[in-house]
């Protein structure tokens, strides 16, 4: 993680604060009790938050690259950046792991069980919400090195094709469902690739998109009002996209309408064209947005489940226990790392 950030660039760090923030609400409201209709459609664009959060480390890290002249150059900068990613998950899947193996219940274990969690550790991820560092980091990856070796027809091709057939294992598994033999990629991928939003399927195609806007980015910058008005009409495509699905096939989410992409794209567009003065909170935003997402599932599921889940039987205290012993706990850390150096290799 650089320690400056280029003006034009602050409003990334903003909205990337802004979706871990998002994201973590969804989850805290979508797991303890009911909340109002309004605002359960509201929490459930995490899915845009999410999918933006991938699609901004992309134009960043392809904008650093083009001024990179060499492949090998190229490349150690992306394996910089895939093992920081990779580190940080190693380091909390430590909590993760420990906490996993202390539910276990030994008296009955077995060895296709343990096989089994190992196999969901090393492929899928050590605990639910983290999958989206080890999809970053074998995806910036993968996504390097497809754009090293094919034209930009191909990357955009594959790209699409990866979509598609992750959106029919998930938002539209409806669809994927009546495709003979679908039923076996759909296991296959889960059990090996990550699932629909793994590193192949979702961290891919929206890298590839964020490298697109990354190689468009001076014609674009100026043209905040189009880009809002296309991010705008995006989302609200989008989200009917998502109620038509809900009417013919059920809940299935928003996470990869097939529109997602596109409403993703508009919108960095439009957060490029918003000119803020740089300042140090910028980096803070940066930081807390890597802590937010992986230190979550510690006051949302570890500490509840190992306490008990009756602390959480008041709304008002969970909030607060939850979602504020997150944002808390991930400021402490920020805090810290000044003086504790090595607390800065867990964001």
């Amino acid at each position: 993680m650089t320690k400056t950030v280029k003006p034009q660039y602050g409003m990334l760090d903003i909205a990337k604060f802004l979706c871990a923030l998002l994201i973590l609400f969804y989850h805290f409201f979508s797991e303890n009790g009911s909340v109002p209709a309004i605002l359960e459609e509201a929490l459930s664009t995490y899915a845009i938050a999410v999918a933006l959060f991938m699609t901004i480390s992309g134009f960043l890290l392809f904008r650093k690259l083009e001024s990179v002249p060499t492949r090998q150059e190229r490349w150690q900068v992306v394996r910089k950046q895939a093992w920081r990613t990779l580190r940080i998950y190693l380091l909390w899947s430590i909590v993760y792991i420990a906490y996993n193996i202390s539910r276990w219940d030994f008296a009955n274990l077995t060895v296709i069980f343990v096989l089994r969690q190992l196999q969901m550790w090393v492929f899928s991820s050590t605990f639910y919400t983290i999958w989206f560092m080890p999809a970053l980091a074998i995806g910036v990856v993968a996504t390097f090195w497809l754009t090293e070796l094919l034209p930009k027809w191909a990357q955009a091709v594959l790209g699409a094709v990866l979509y598609i057939a992750g959106a029919l294992m998930l938002t539209y598994k409806g669809v994927g469902a009546m495709i003979p033999g679908y039923a076996a990629v759909t296991d296959f991928a889960g059990m090996w690739l990550g699932g629909a939003r793994g590193w192949l399927l979702y961290a891919i195609p929206l890298l590839l998109v964020g490298r697109l806007v990354a190689q468009k980015e001076e014609k674009a910058n100026q043209r905040w009002g189009l880009w809002l008005i296309l991010s705008v009409a995006c989302v609200a495509v989008l989200l009917a996209e998502a109620l038509t699905l809900r009417h013919f096939f059920g809940s299935t989410g928003i996470d990869m309408t097939l529109l997602m992409p596109a409403t993703v794209f508009c919108i960095l567009n439009f957060l490029l064209c918003i000119q803020i003065p740089q300042g140090a909170y910028q980096l803070w935003m940066r930081k807390m947005s890597v802590l937010i997402f992986v230190t979550q599932r510690i006051f949302l599921s570890v500490i509840p489940k190992l306490v008990g889940e009756s602390m959480l039987a008041n709304g008002y205290f969970a909030f607060l226990f939850c979602v504020g012993g997150t944002i808390a706990f991930s400021a402490a850390i920020v805090f810290f790392s000044r003086k504790v150096k090595l607390l800065k290799l867990l964001y």
